[in-house]
C-alpha cells in the first residue's frame, strides 16, 4: 500500500462511515479487498458480519461480492418502502431479515450507479428491522466510487443528493495516486478529462492516436469500445462467423448447483436470480483464432478482469495466449448467490468476445489495448472519461474519431466534488 492507501486503511478499521473516490486506477477495489481480508482476519463473526456487495454484477464480480439489490431483497428497488417492510415480513424472506441483523459492516462498490431514493429506501430499511435509529441502523457502511464516471440509469440525480448523505458519512477520501497507467502526462490528462477540461496539451496527445496502428506479435486485436450494446453484439457476430467459415466451433455449457435438493421450478427461479446478477451465458461457443478478453482477475498470471488474448487452441479448455506473453489454460470459473437458505453456483469459462465491448461494461476493467471512438457517438456524460480511463497506456489507445464538444463532467458532480475536496 502506498501511503494515502494506508491513510485511508486506517480510516476505515475505525469503523467511520466512508465514502472512497478517486479516478479510474487509484486502487478503489484494491484497498477495499484488503480491508475486507482484514475484517475477516480480526473482527467477524456469526453476529458481526462484512458484506461485500454493488450496484451491478459485473462489478460485484471484482470484488467477489453479490449486488445490493440481492443483499438487501429489494431486487429492481422501484418500489416505495411500505412494499419492501411487508415483503420482508413473509416467511421466504426471513433470511434476508436475519442477514441485516447480522451485518456489522455493508460495502456498497460502484454507487455512482445507485439513484438516491434507493439509497434513501436501504437507510430506512436498516434501522427499523435492526430497531436502531442511527444511519443505517448502526452499520459500518464503505462506499466506494466515482460520480464522474458514468451515471446512474433513468434519472439525472446522483446518489449523493438523496437526503440522508451527509448524515450517513462520517468522512470523504479521495484517492490520487494512479497505480494503472504510468504515464505522468497521460495520468495529468486524463485527471483534466474527469472535469470535462480540454487543454491544448490534451488535444495534442489525443490527436496523436487518431487511427493509430496497434500491432503485437501474438496477432491479438485491439478491443473496440462502441456506446451501444446492440452495435456491439452485431459486431462480435459478424467476427466469430467469418472465424467458422475455417474453424470448428467448441461450446461449452454452464453447470448449475444446489447446496441442497431444490425442486425444479424453485431451481428455473434460482437460475434466472444468478444469471440476471452476472449475465453469463448458459453455452459459449470458441474457436481457434477467437479474440477474447479475461473476465475474473488472475493475479499470480498478471492478469486482471480485462486482460485480452487469442485462442490458440483447447485442451480440453480453451488455451489463450495473452497480450503480456502468458499461455494458460481458463478452466471454468464458479459464480455464487445466496438465497433464503440456498446456495446456488454456476460454473463457465470466464471469457468473452473481445472484438468489441460497451463502455458501460468496460467501467471497472483495465484493457491492455484499444481502439475507442469519442465523436459524435458519445451520448452521456462522463462517457469519455471512462473510455479513456481503461486502458492502460497511452501506447495501448487508437481513436477512431474526436469531438471535444463532447468532453463533459455534469456540473453537479464537480460542486460535489469541490464540496469534499
Amino acid at each position: 500500500m502506498n501511503n494515502e492507501q494506508k491513510e485511508l486503511f486506517d480510516i476505515l478499521c475505525s469503523g467511520k462511515n466512508t465514502f472512497i473516490t478517486g479516478p479510474g486506477g487509484t486502487g478503489k477495489t484494491y484497498i477495499l479487498n484488503k480491508y475486507i481480508e482484514w475484517y475477516r482476519e480480526n473482527r467477524e463473526d456469526l453476529k458481526n458480519k462484512l458484506y461485500v456487495t454493488s450496484t451491478t454484477g459485473t462489478s460485484a464480480l471484482l470484488i467477489n461480492g453479490i449486488t445490493i439489490h440481492s443483499y438487501s431483497g429489494l431486487g429492481s428497488g422501484d418500489n416505495e418502502l411500505d412494499y419492501y417492510l411487508k415483503r420482508l415480513k413473509k416467511k421466504s424472506y426471513q433470511h434476508i431479515v436475519n442477514r441485516w441483523k447480522s451485518t456489522a459492516v455493508l460495502i456498497i462498490d460502484e454507487i455512482s450507479m445507485m439513484n438516491p431514493t434507493m439509497f434513501v429506501i436501504l437507510d430506512e430499511l436498516a434501522k427499523i428491522l435492526r430497531k436502531n435509529n442511527r444511519p443505517f441502523g448502526g452499520i459500518q457502511i464503505i462506499l466506494s466510487g466515482d460520480f464522474c464516471q458514468l451515471p446512474p440509469i433513468g434519472t439525472k440525480k446522483y446518489c449523493f443528493d438523496a437526503d440522508n448523505w451527509t448524515r450517513v458519512i462520517d468522512h470523504s477520501f479521495s484517492l490520487k495516486v494512479n497505480a494503472r497507467q504510468q504515464d505522468n502526462q497521460f495520468i495529468n490528462i486524463l485527471n483534466n478529462l474527469r472535469y470535462g477540461i480540454v487543454t491544448d496539451e490534451t488535444k495534442e496527445l489525443l490527436n496523436s492516436c487518431l487511427n493509430r496502428k496497434l500491432e503485437n506479435n501474438y496477432h491479438i486485436e485491439p478491443t473496440i469500445l462502441l456506446s451501444r450494446k446492440k452495435d456491439v453484439q452485431e459486431h462480435n457476430e459478424i467476427r466469430f462467423k467469418e472465424l467458422l467459415k475455417s474453424e470448428d466451433p467448441k461450446s461449452f455449457r454452464s453447470v448449475y448447483t444446489f447446496n441442497r435438493p431444490i425442486p425444479m421450478d424453485k431451481q428455473a427461479v434460482y437460475k434466472e436470480k444468478i444469471n440476471k446478477t452476472y449475465q453469463i451465458e448458459d453455452i459459449v461457443r470458441y474457436t481457434v483464432n477467437c479474440q477474447v478478453m479475461l473476465t475474473v482477475n488472475k493475479i499470480d498470471d498478471g492478469l486482471a478482469n480485462g486482460s485480452r488474448g487469442i485462442i490458440i487452441g483447447f485442451n480440453p479448455y480453451p488455451v489463450v495466449q495473452f497480450l503480456n506473453g502468458k499461455v494458460l489454460m481458463i478452466d471454468p470459473h464458479e459464480w455464487k448467490i445466496e438465497e433464503e437458505t440456498c446456495v446456488v453456483t454456476k460454473r463457465q469459462i470466464p471469457l468473452i468476445y473481445a472484438w468489441a465491448i460497451t463502455v458501460h461494461k468496460s467501467q471497472g476493467m483495465t484493457i491492455d489495448y484499444l481502439i475507442t471512438d469519442i465523436g459524435d457517438s458519445i451520448f452521456e456524460a462522463g462517457q469519455v472519461y471512462v473510455a479513456l480511463s481503461r486502458v492502460k497506456s497511452i501506447e495501448g489507445l487508437s481513436i477512431t474519431s474526436i469531438n471535444y464538444s463532447k468532453i463533459r463532467s455534469n456540473p453537479s458532480v464537480i460542486a460535489f466534488y469541490e464540496g469534499i475536496s
